[in-house]
């Protein structure tokens, strides 16, 4: 069911396609979810030492970058790259009411880190059924 930031992007019609194959009398269904981050072995939240890499990377990359766009330009939560972004375009889209929260607390990667799981647990509940 994932995506980008942890988002299960596969939907109603992924949850509907998945739930199908549970068998009916003694079927259970696990999800496990949080979002994507990096700590690096500083602590700091947002950045982590990938094996095999020179460079200290950004996790979660796209969340961060989502809302760095968002940061410099309000309405970029508005602006649709169609589908071939559109999981980028869904994040800064349910970023966007929380762009100023996010930048005014302590720690702005904790913030956004927190969020995120906010905006997973919602799409989650909004596509889950118990009625397969």
């Amino acid at each position: 069911m994932g995506g980008l930031a942890g988002l299960p992007f596969t939907g109603k019609t992924g949850w509907g396609a998945f739930s199908s194959h549970v068998p009916k009398n003694d079927g259970n269904i696990v999800v496990l979810f949080a979002p994507h981050v990096g700590i690096s072995e500083e602590g700091v939240v947002g950045s982590i030492h990938r094996d095999g890499l020179e460079e200290i990377s950004h996790a979660c990359g796209p969340a961060i970058s989502a809302l760095d766009a968002l940061k410099k330009d309000r309405k970029a939560g508005d602006m649709l790259n169609g589908y071939l972004d559109n999981q980028m375009d869904i994040i800064k889209h349910l970023l966007q009411p929380h762009v100023d929260d996010i930048v005014k607390a302590p720690n702005e990667q904790v913030a956004l880190v927190f969020k995120m799981y906010d905006i997973i647990l919602k799409f989650l509940e909004d596509i889950i059924h118990l009625d397969w």
